[in-house]
Order: C-alpha cells, then sequence, then structure tokens
C-alpha cells in the first residue's frame, strides 16, 4: 500500500541532546526548589528523584498512561517531610526549571528542517512524542523552529497516553486521515516507537542515527538501547537513507 503519511518521534529521532542535559536539568530543580525556601540535602533529594521517576516512568509504560514530573518532585519530597502536591506552584515552578535545560542544550539533528521540507510537499507529516510536560515541549518545538513542517501533534503529557499505547498512534491516523497502513513511523525506540506502530498496523522505521554516532541517548531515567539484532524493521541512519526507503514505498 502507497504511503501518505509520515509520523516522527522527536528525541533521538529528530533532535538529539548535549551530554550533560539531564544533570544540569536536576540542578536547576533543585536550585529552584531551594531557592523557594526548601532546605534539602542535594544528594539525598537527587536519589530519591530519580527513584521516583523510575518508578512512575515503568508504570507509566505497563499501563500506556502518562506520568508527570510534578508527582516525581512531590513523592520525593514527601519523604523528606514536605507535603507539596504535584499542583503547588513551588513545584510547577521548579518543574519549568528543569525543561529550561532542554531549551539550551538539546539541537536538531543537522539537514532535519532540509528534508522535512522536502517531504512535506507529497506527504502528510505528524510528530508523535512521549514528553510529560507539554508546554516544555511546545516551547522546544518554537524554539527549534520544528513546528510549521508538521500537520500533526501528539504529545503524551497533553494527550494522556504514551506510546506504545495503540490510541495513540490511531489518534495520529484519524488525524492525519490515512489507514495506518498507509502510514510510515520513524522512531529510535524500540517498544515505544518500533513495536507500538507495527502493533496498531503502521510500517515501521528504526533510526539508529544516535546510537551509530556514538551521541548520548535523550536526557531520561529509563531508555532502553537494543541492537539491529533486535528490531523487526528496516534501519537508517540518515535522512538520505529513509529518502530511500521511502522511494521504494511510494
Amino acid at each position: 500500500m502507497m504511503i501518505k503519511a509520515i509520523g516522527f518521534d522527536l528525541f533521538n529521532t529528530l533532535l538529539v541532546a548535549h551530554p550533560e542535559t539531564l544533570e544540569v536539568a536536576t540542578k536547576r530543580l533543585l536550585d529552584a526548589l531551594c531557592s523557594n525556601g526548601l532546605t534539602l540535602d542535594p544528594m539525598r533529594f537527587l536519589e530519591l528523584h530519580k527513584a521516583k521517576a523510575v518508578y512512575y516512568i515503568k508504570e507509566s509504560q505497563l499501563t500506556g498512561r502518562e506520568t508527570h514530573n510534578s508527582l516525581w518532585i512531590s513523592a520525593a519530597l514527601k519523604e523528606l517531610g514536605y507535603q507539596l502536591e504535584p499542583n503547588s506552584p513551588l513545584i510547577e515552578s521548579a518543574v519549568e526549571a528543569y525543561f529550561s535545560a532542554f531549551y539550551d542544550l538539546v539541537k536538531v539533528i543537522p539537514g532535519t528542517h532540509a528534508f522535512l521540507e522536502e517531504l512535506k510537499s507529497s506527504f502528510k507529516l505528524a510528530l508523535v512524542s512521549n514528553f510529560t510536560h507539554y508546554p516544555a515541549c511546545q516551547r522546544l518545538l518554537e524554539i527549534l523552529n520544528l513546528l510549521p513542517y508538521f500537520d500533526f501533534c501528539l504529545i503524551s503529557g497533553k494527550f494522556g497516553f504514551r506510546k506504545p499505547h495503540p490510541s495513540v498512534f490511531q489518534a495520529m491516523c484519524e488525524a492525519l486521515e490515512v489507514e495506518p497502513g498507509q502510514t510510515a513511523f520513524v522512531g529510535d525506540d524500540l517498544e515505544s516507537d518500533i513495536h507500538g506502530a507495527l502493533n496498531a498496523g503502521l510500517k515501521a522505521v528504526w533510526t539508529s542515527y544516535v546510537m551509530d554516532h556514538n551521541l548520548p541517548f535523550a536526557p531520561g531515567y529509563v531508555h532502553t538501547q537494543v541492537g539491529p539484532e533486535d528490531v523487526p524493521a528496516p534501519r537508517i541512519s540518515s535522512w538520505h537513507e529513509l529518502r530511500g526507503l521511502i522511494k521504494e514505498w511510494a
């Protein structure tokens, strides 16, 4: 079946992060909490924050429902004696401080803008990202000038479910008015992107750009790295290779 639409993952697919992004983000988070009157032992808080993040993210992966950074922060602080709810203004400001590091340290993979512009003339394009905090993702896309290329954007932090939940891919296809079999999805994560797309009836393309260029994977506490033998989908490492694959499917 001819491809009429292409969906893209965000991190490690269109974007790469500086190796210190997570470290800088967590430092800004800690500084924001302390500047608002909390007295925290840095090592202990960061240890608890990471543990809570891993717990909530793994739970989210099991249920398909997206989690949020504010939950992790609140849970960590409660263990330290601060009874602050996730919607506390103090926690909300700390979340914004955390994601400010992404605005400074995340970059677009070279050639991406030109390639998306090329594709846009022939295909409907979608962006689908497992990103917990929708406002930060929206801001990042604005800073990196990616929004104009996409006919539809689905961010898990707003949608409520995350890849590989089938509702994510279903929503993308419905928004683009295409059948799953007419749609390809490009991503780096075996479970979220590849299995998620295939199980929803889409064609899948595994991008190994980050791995092949020895770049750090996108900032996060849980990420599955795989080898080529594990991936049941065509592999690309450049936009040139994807261009060739699309021609085969067109």
